[in-house]
């Protein structure tokens, strides 16, 4: 027998002392361990409470409380609210007995005189019955912790997901770029599956109005002809980088630096572009490259125009400090060119001053 039914918890209730010890002699002998009995049905409830057991053999024909009225009694008080099996004991065996004795809670029944073996066999069954119960409910409760346990992992994975989607969605319309995310089916680029929150605001459109564009419609360099070679290279390197012009809602352009990638959602390849306003910038190149060329001509200048007229007041000056006694007219002549060389070089160097000047304040000004 299994060890677990032999610690099972049995309550005897039968007013005849004679039944009583036959039954205690059997459990015993058949290794039942934790076997009480009342002779008085009366003390049967408080028993029940106290032990609660696991089987009940009953009697049915007691003074002051009968089985069928102790079973009644055991369910108003709701002892019967856990399985309880009640194996009837008693000497009617007429069917009204036994019918009214089953519908009154009893789980089986069995005639006096005992038939021990009978007894044994039954009462091993309806603890079995027991045991099954029991190792059903423990499987029950276990499952249920499992099911409560993944429940609350779900949960906490959902919040965390939520979470993560929260970050997300905070970090992607914090970002000052203009993103924009579409579909490609061969070289077709869908509508745009979504932008943050600086894509419209960037390009003077409303993120519904953002929605209903692809991006033919705000890359000037997209075209049918090019953005298959774009899907190329994506496919081959995963990324591209390229400068381009975005075209805004009123008609202006502005000078972008793209960046765009796959991203893999929902088992599909998304296009996300990344773009950066850098018409600043390009106006800023194009100032510095007009500056260059202003200092390029200042250098030559300075390089060739001074060179010229100040030679020649070198060379003046050579002639005057080797000749200090030739006569008047050659003399008058050089001091001629001397005048003339200087108003020249003179002319040069406030030309080259006017430039720089006005370069510095134009430069000046764009700073500000």
């Amino acid at each position: 027998m299994n060890a677990s039914l032999k610690d099972a918890r049995i309550l005897i209730v039968d007013d005849q002392q004679a039944n009583v010890e036959v039954l205690e002699n059997l459990l015993q002998v058949k290794g039942y361990t934790q076997v009480r009995s009342v002779t008085d049905a009366r003390k049967a409830v408080p028993a029940i409470k106290e032990i609660q057991p696991e089987l009940i053999l009953l009697d049915l024909m007691m003074p002051h409380l009968s089985g069928f009225e102790l079973m009644a009694k055991i369910k108003e008080e709701g002892l019967m609210s856990r399985f309880m099996p009640i194996m009837v004991l008693t000497a009617d065996v007429s069917m009204e007995a036994k019918q009214r004795a089953l519908a009154g809670g009893a789980s089986d029944f069995t005639t006096k005189p005992f038939n021990l073996v009978e007894v044994d066999l039954r009462i091993k069954n309806l603890l079995y019955n027991v045991y099954l119960l029991s190792q059903l409910k423990d499987q029950n409760l276990i499952l249920e912790e499992r099911v409560t346990e993944r429940t609350r992992d779900l949960e906490m994975a959902k919040i965390a997901a939520e979470e993560s989607e929260e970050r997300y969605r905070t970090l992607f319309n914090a970002n000052k770029d203009c993103i924009t995310l579409f579909s490609i089916t061969g070289n077709d680029p869908s509508k745009l599956i979504t932008c943050n929150d600086a894509a419209p605001q960037l390009l003077g459109y409303t993120k519904e109005e953002m929605l209903n564009l692809t991006i033919f419609d705000i890359d000037l360099s997209c075209t049918p002809e090019v953005i298959g070679d774009h899907i190329k290279q994506l496919t081959e390197t995963g990324q591209l980088n390229f400068e381009t012009q975005y075209r805004c809602k009123d008609g202006r352009l502005k000078e972008m630096d793209v960046k765009a990638s796959f991203v893999h959602v929902q088992g599909q390849n998304i296009v996300m572009k990344i773009a950066r306003d850098i018409s600043n910038i390009k106006t800023q190149q194009k100032a510095i490259q007009l500056q260059n060329e202003k200092l390029k001509e200042i250098a030559w200048a300075q390089s060739h125009l001074v060179r010229a007229p100040l030679a020649k007041i070198m060379g003046a000056i050579d002639l005057l400090s080797v000749q200090p006694d030739q006569d008047s007219q050659e003399r008058k002549e050089l001091i001629q060119a001397l005048e003339q060389s200087s108003a020249e070089l003179d002319r040069i160097i406030q030309d080259i001053t006017e430039k720089s000047y006005a370069e510095g304040i134009r430069i000046s000004k764009r700073n500000d």
